[in-house]
C-alpha cells in the first residue's frame, strides 16, 4: 500500500515537473508570435513611408515640379521675367496720433 501511494506521488511530482517544463516552451512561443506581429506592424510602416518616399522622388524628378520650388522657395526667375514679392498685412494696424487727420470735435 504505501509502495502505490509513493508510486503515485512520484508520477504526481514527474506529471507537475513535465508539465512545468513544457510550459516554457509554450510562453516562449506565445511572446515569439507577439514580437512577430509587432515587427510586421512596423514593418508595414516601414513599407508605407518608402512608397511615400518613392513617390516625393519621382515628383522631384520632373521639370514641372523642380522650376515650381525654384520660383516658391528660392524666387529663381527666368531671363527677362521681374519677380514680385507682396508682402503680408501687418497684424497690429498703424498707431496715428490724436486728431489725425486734423479731427475737430
Amino acid at each position: 500500500m504505501w509502495q502505490r501511494i509513493a508510486l503515485a506521488l512520484v508520477a504526481l511530482v514527474a506529471l507537475g515537473g513535465a508539465a512545468g517544463v513544457s510550459s516554457f516552451p509554450a510562453r516562449a512561443v506565445l511572446e515569439q508570435r507577439s514580437d512577430i506581429e509587432d515587427s510586421s506592424r512596423e514593418l508595414a510602416e516601414v513599407d508605407a513611408r518608402i512608397a511615400e518616399a518613392e513617390e516625393r522622388i519621382d515628383e522631384l524628378s520632373t521639370p514641372e515640379e523642380v522650376e515650381r520650388l525654384a520660383r516658391q522657395h528660392y524666387d529663381r526667375v527666368y531671363p527677362g521675367e521681374e519677380p514680385y514679392r507682396i508682402l503680408p498685412v501687418p497684424d497690429d494696424g498703424v498707431d496715428l496720433p490724436e486728431g489725425w487727420p486734423f479731427l475737430t470735435d
